[in-house]
């Protein structure tokens, strides 16, 4: 963490009015030799950014996620907003997504500097439920406590399996908004729909996302060997939830994976 973040999460943790999360998660991040503090011409570039043959042409959809976060956090005085994301990708070792989503915050019309106070990048979450696990523990690592409300701003296609997270981890239908910012391209959305409902029915059959083959791409996502940070908290989280207690088979070690 650089010392400019820690100052800024330092002094969003210190400001009491903070009841709220806005989360935005990561599809992937810039290469290695993008530079920071550039315009959003530069990061609407393709050349900019890692990313893998089917994400062609998604790029401003993205940056369309990483708007809509802005744009409610700077509704609501009461929130902080997360980017949410590893380094993903194999060879790529400068950006994680999520700080890859703060550089576009940065050069979108939308930014107010004053905004930096309240927010905040998760740089080791691996797929949809350390998505909204993470960033619900960065939340409690500064306020000590969770949020009263959680709200994503993502792709319109994938509301049930987030939806599915909320109800693994607890988390109040009546405390949570889902933004379906858009879906891809229409000439796409067929093969993104047929892939999201392959993966809703493996967080189905495993909610924690604890299954061989879904260990196996968050292990593909981490080539770099990052190890979170959240270990006893993901341990306590884990056992208070109603899954945890029925299901103690599937649960051998909460570790990293």
């Amino acid at each position: 963490m650089s010392p400019s973040q820690n100052k800024t999460q330092k002094e969003a943790s210190q400001n009491s009015n903070i009841q709220h999360l806005i989360m935005v998660p990561g599809h992937a991040l810039l290469n290695d030799q993008a530079k920071a503090g550039q315009d959003l011409d530069y990061y609407s570039d393709e050349s900019r950014w890692v990313l893998a043959p089917f994400q062609k042409e998604e790029l401003r959809y993205y940056i369309q996620h990483v708007k809509a976060g802005l744009k409610a956090l700077k509704k609501d005085d009461q929130a902080i907003l997360v980017f949410s994301g590893g380094r993903t990708r194999p060879g790529y070792k400068k950006w994680t997504e999520a700080k890859s989503y703060l550089e576009v915050a940065k050069a979108l019309p939308e930014w107010d500097k004053k905004l930096s106070l309240r927010i905040m990048t998760e740089d080791f979450a691996r797929d949809s439920i350390q998505n909204v696990c993470f960033p619900l523990f960065l939340y409690h690592e500064h306020f000590d406590r969770f949020p009263d409300h959680l709200m994503i701003a993502n792709w319109k296609f994938k509301a049930d399996r987030f939806d599915l997270h909320r109800q693994t981890l607890g988390f109040p239908l009546e405390s949570f908004t889902y933004v379906g910012v858009n879906d891809p391209l229409k000439k796409n959305l067929d093969g993104a729909l047929k892939g999201e409902a392959k993966t809703l029915k493996q967080f189905t059959d495993n909610p924690f996302g604890l299954s061989d083959e879904l260990k196996k791409k968050r292990a593909d996502r981490d080539p770099h060997g990052d190890r979170h940070p959240y270990g006893k908290l993901l341990k306590r989280f884990f056992r208070g939830t109603a899954y945890y207690q029925s299901h103690r088979d599937q649960f051998p070690q909460l570790s990293n994976d």
